[in-house]
């Protein structure tokens, strides 16, 4: 069995017509701004996406010769009667078969209690990149096929997709309206592979923490031997009362648990927040925590026992409205020990060797009598929050445009020490020689909230499915878009079919989440042939910490040909209407 390594894989698909002259047909055509973007078919039923042509230059069922070039890696377009050149990629074509992935090459995750378990946040990203990876450089082989040869791994495994498939996919009778309806209800989830890693209950356990997706912008999470509430989400299909606004919900508290609910800030996060990219410190060699930006307190002597906790403030713009003038802060935590390994070589570790601090999130609610204190730097009164939790969000609105420096101090027991502590963070003007955190309020409008949309465009008996979404959860931070093809049945009703070729492009800018200002802009598109579905996503992982997107920020275009119809529909997200 031939070896994969994903990340790195190579399709070569193809080196059997490099040498010779293709012949293809234009089979279909989109028109996308002033430019014009041809597909070609071979006897063979690949398919070539041209570049965009500033014209429209060829009609549809016309005669097209591509040629391999290798210096550039795709095929030249020589149409002499219009004096006109361009170029082609393969945009699907055979791939190797699915048996050929080679599973063991991938860092899989644990599984028990029908729940997949990764090792931490950084398994849980890397994962969903490599295994996104498979089913987009395979592009002629069936989801399903894949998504069931990664169920093999798990025995009794049931995922969110496997639910999915078997509650809409499956059905002879295909879907009337009202059914649909309910899908896009329930299909929040919007990426397929995502939904491969969370369970039919949307459960998935990173660390040490079982983690329940209740709905766009909701997740709630718990220890993962707390038994009795794992149980109770495992007996929900959605906490009808959850309000993304009370820490505890009514629901929670009526099932004789405490379920500790974070909102946008993830608690298993251990990769950087906003700040975590600094050494803590003051520049000075030590580490002696004082830094103004990451508050550190040492626990005991300078031993092999010695703890600390850190500090770190998260700010950010108010996550669902897109209000320039509002802004939100939170504080968590993280406690230290001390990791050594043989550094002088004697055969033994102890507190002669070097070491390296391990930092895991310090949670703390209620029960820790928790205060924080925060001075907005505005020159409103400074506020005073009792019984502060881990993460929680704090809203504050900023009147006048400006950039603002908050400081903030937090004061709670911690019963592992039984003592009190006090972590005091920021500053409260610029200081070239000092971090600090900061608001700007500079009236551009962005939101790093999930959000989704979904539309229908038929002709005949066709339908044109499409969805672009925005995603920020476990598995980092994507848009995406997706095209499907149905058809209308003896029912009435539509069925998910192949369509003769299907079509998604999307574009999306990333914007820094502090100012609203252009981080950066990606784009992606796939084309495939006999397939129900084109999809096509892009990341922002965690090497740029935060993002957020604003108005018009990501749009689409959908489009398929099946016989003699075409449809096609162009799709923008507004995250702040």
């Amino acid at each position: 069995m031939k070896k994969i390594l994903l990340m790195t894989i190579a399709l070569c698909l193809v080196s059997a017509l490099k040498a010779q002259v293709i012949s293809t047909n234009v089979a279909s055509k989109v028109h996308f701004g002033t430019y014009t973007y041809y597909f070609l078919e071979s006897n063979t039923d690949d398919i070539y996406k041209t570049s965009a042509f500033p014209d429209d230059v060829l009609a549809i069922s016309q005669y097209v010769e591509l040629r391999y070039n290798s210096d550039k890696e795709t095929y030249d377009i020589t149409i002499p009667e219009l004096d006109h050149q361009g170029t082609a990629s393969l945009e699907s074509g055979s791939t190797p078969p699915v048996s050929e992935i080679y599973w063991e090459d991938l860092d899989m995750p644990a599984f028990s209690n029908n729940m997949l378990h990764f090792d931490d946040s950084l398994h849980a990203v890397n994962f969903f990149i490599q295994l996104d990876s498979i089913f987009s450089h395979y592009n002629q082989s069936d989801f399903d096929s894949i998504a069931l040869a990664f169920h093999e791994h798990y025995s009794d495994y049931v995922s969110f997709w496997m639910y999915l498939d078997a509650k809409y996919h499956n059905d002879d009778d295909g879907l009337d309206y009202d059914t649909f309806l309910a899908l896009e209800e329930e299909e929040f989830i919007s990426d397929p592979v995502q939904q491969l890693l969370v369970s039919d209950k949307r459960l998935v356990r990173i660390d040490d923490r079982v983690f329940y997706y209740n709905d766009l912008n909701q997740i709630v999470s718990t220890e993962f031997d707390n038994y009795a509430a794992i149980e109770f989400l495992d007996s929900v299909s959605e906490l009808e009362d959850f309000d993304i606004y009370d820490p505890f919900s009514t629901v929670l508290n009526n099932a004789d648990f405490e379920l500790p609910y974070h909102y946008e800030y993830f608690p298993f996060n251990n990769l950087p927040t906003p700040y975590d990219d600094r050494v803590p410190g003051d520049g000075d060699g030590n580490d002696d925590g004082d830094s103004p930006l990451a508050s550190i307190v040492y626990v005991g002597f300078d031993d092999p026992n010695q703890i600390r906790y850190t500090s770190y403030v998260i700010t950010d713009n108010a996550p669902n409205d897109c209000d320039p003038n509002t802004k939100v802060l939170s504080v968590i935590l993280k406690r230290g020990e001390r990791e050594y390994w043989d550094s002088n070589g004697d055969g033994n570790v102890d507190h002669l060797d070097q070491y390296d601090w391990v930092d895991l999130p310090y949670y703390f609610d209620a029960s820790n009598n928790a205060e924080l204190t925060v001075d907005w730097d505005d020159g409103s009164a400074i506020e005073v929050f009792q019984n502060y939790s881990y993460g929680e969000g704090k809203y504050h609105f900023y009147s006048n445009l400006g950039t603002y420096y908050p400081t903030t101090t937090l004061t709670l027991f911690i019963p592992e020490e039984n003592q009190a502590v006090t972590f005091v963070d920021g500053t409260n003007a610029p200081n070239t020689d000092a971090d600090h955190f900061t608001f700007v309020n500079n009236g551009l409008l962005c939101s790093n909230a999930e959000k989704q949309r979904w539309n229908h465009k038929e002709d005949g008996d066709y339908r044109l499915r499409t969805k672009i979404w925005v995603n920020n959860n476990f598995f980092g931070k994507h848009f995406g878009a997706y095209t499907q093809m149905w058809k209308k049945n003896a029912f009435g009703n539509f069925n998910n079919k192949k369509a003769d070729a299907i079509v998604v492009n999307i574009i999306g800018t990333f914007r820094n989440d502090q100012d609203c200002t252009v981080n950066t802009t990606k784009s992606g598109s796939k084309t495939r042939s006999n397939k129900k579905e084109a999809r096509k996503s892009k990341s922002k992982v965690f090497d740029d910490s935060k993002w957020a997107i604003g108005n018009e920020d990501i749009y689409s275009y959908h489009y398929f040909f099946n016989g003699g119809t075409t449809i096609l529909h162009n799709m923008i997200l507004n995250l702040c209407e």
